[in-house]
């Protein structure tokens, strides 16, 4: 799916400013690049599975990071205010390595802080995670074995909307 740009261009980029204002200061740049430009009707515009295969470096990332835009979207008021209703929502972020999950736990606390959002690590040597941790959380990142052993477990897990993203 090609993004369209103002003119009906294909090949244009995206702004961030084509976001909402509360989300824009997520991204340290003005425009998106090409394949996030085609994947953002996707990603933000809409709630269509997808998968995506592109090299290392190519901005997946960011493609992740609109997506869960995307799902707090459904907080903001008509007047463009952010109002997250803690706990009501879960996004999954599993990573293969320990590494990784650190990593992404320290970029996403500055770029989504901003907005509330309580990001939780919960790898194998993490200890402090508790259900109430889990619950007050509101993107959650960790390893596949504590993900398995925590999240398919009903008595964890009741009543949330959980989107896994991988």
């Amino acid at each position: 799916m090609a993004a369209m740009g103002p003119l009906g261009d294909s090949y244009a980029l995206r702004c961030v400013s084509d976001l909402p204002p509360p989300f824009r200061p997520v991204f340290g740049f003005r425009y998106f690049n090409s394949l996030q430009s085609e994947c953002f009707p996707v990603c933000f515009l809409s709630d269509v599975n997808m998968v995506v295969s592109a090299p290392t470096g190519s901005g997946k990332t960011v493609l992740f990071e609109l997506c869960i835009l995307r799902l707090l979207s459904r907080f903001l008021t008509t007047d463009w205010r952010f109002n997250l209703l803690k706990g009501t929502q879960k996004t999954i972020y599993i990573a293969p390595m320990k590494a990784l999950v650190q990593e992404k736990m320290r970029d996403w606390k500055v770029k989504l802080g901003s907005l509330g959002i309580n990001c939780l690590e919960m790898t194998g040597d993490s200890e402090f995670f508790n259900k109430k941790a889990i619950h007050d959380s509101d993107l959650i990142l960790t390893t596949p074995e504590p993900a398995e052993v925590r999240f398919y477990e009903p008595s964890w897990s009741k009543g949330w909307r959980i989107g896994f993203l991988q």
